[in-house]
């Protein structure tokens, strides 16, 4: 399965692609540094502070979902933006 990036700002348009090596999902998301390291995309304090807000904003009352991890391998960017044919919609385009 591939992994496209859209920017949605700017010159819009596909900008680079990779293929979905494991998607993995957690109830504690700090897990993923036990798995990655530092290979994430937040640090460990941004993550931390993003929790924090959640709980402000209410969330720790809902029942909690899970934490999602995208493993991606073979990441190409492309060397100029792709405009897709049709609308993509922010949810994202399935064929």
């Amino acid at each position: 399965m591939n992994f496209i990036s859209y920017r949605s700002h700017e010159d819009t348009g596909f900008v680079g692609e990779a293929k979905i090596k494991i998607i993995l999902l957690q109830e504690d998301p700090v897990k993923f540094f036990e798995i990655y390291g530092n290979g994430i995309f937040l640090s460990k304090e941004e993550l931390k502070d993003y929790i924090k807000s959640r709980e402000r904003w209410g969330h720790r009352k809902k029942k909690r979902k899970l934490w999602m991890a995208i493993e991606l391998e073979d990441v190409r960017k492309y060397d100029k933006p792709v405009k897709p044919k049709r609308f993509v919609p922010v949810g994202g385009q399935y064929p």
